[in-house]
């Protein structure tokens, strides 16, 4: 009798797990499909992002294409080393602005290539691109003012400071130096440079009066 009992309950245990191996084959099942669906998800978003990125390749090429042309074109207008009628020739060095204040000295090379006579710097005239002009009257050759003497084939380094410029005007488009000389009249000569780079720099703000 007990045998027939134990066999009776392995039946039954068999049966059990037979019925439990019947219910959790369907869950296997739809995980396996879940996992499709996320790999073919996955797929979709991974061809879509390797389509964004070309795109954004492309259009960097684009843009880097773009850039060398316009490159070109400031190279070809930027004039940093000219002459006046008189014989002055005028390299430009550097030109720093103060975002504090909004102050730019331009620094330019001075050589006087013609006769040894005094000259007199009267105005200077700065555009940027959105042709606003800007005057000023400060002009000085380190501690001497706007009019000197430069020997014939001698140089000397001059500083030009205009205020209150936009910190937004990051090129010069037109730099026009105006000058008169020694016994010369009222016959204005000007001195004209263009497109020329500005750096802009947190600096201390200098309180000596012109």
């Amino acid at each position: 009798m007990k045998k027939i009992t134990s066999i009776f309950a392995t039946l039954a245990l068999l049966s059990t797990m037979s019925v439990s191996a019947q219910t959790t084959k369907p869950t296997t099942d739809q995980r396996v499909v879940a996992l499709e669906k996320e790999v073919k998800t996955l797929n979709n978003d991974n061809s879509t992002l390797k389509s964004t990125v070309a795109d954004l390749e492309n259009r960097l090429n684009q843009l880097a294409d773009r850039n060398a042309e316009y490159k070109k074109e400031l190279d070809i207008r930027q004039v940093v080393d000219t002459m006046d009628i008189d014989g002055y020739r005028y390299q430009f060095q550097k030109a720093v602005g103060n975002l504090k204040n909004g102050n730019i000295d331009i620094t330019v090379y001075v050589r006087n290539t013609g006769k040894s006579r005094s000259k007199y710097f009267s105005m200077a005239i700065l555009k940027g691109y959105d042709q606003v002009p800007y005057k000023t009257f400060y002009f000085s050759f380190g501690q001497l003012g706007n009019n000197v003497l430069i020997e014939n084939n001698q140089g000397m380094m001059l500083t030009i400071t205009f205020e209150k410029i936009p910190t937004s005007t990051k090129r010069i488009d037109v730099l026009t130096i105006n000058s008169y000389f020694e016994g010369g009249g009222l016959s204005e000569m000007s001195a004209v440079m263009h497109d020329l780079p500005i750096e802009w720099k947190d600096l201390p703000v200098e309180t000596e009066e012109y």
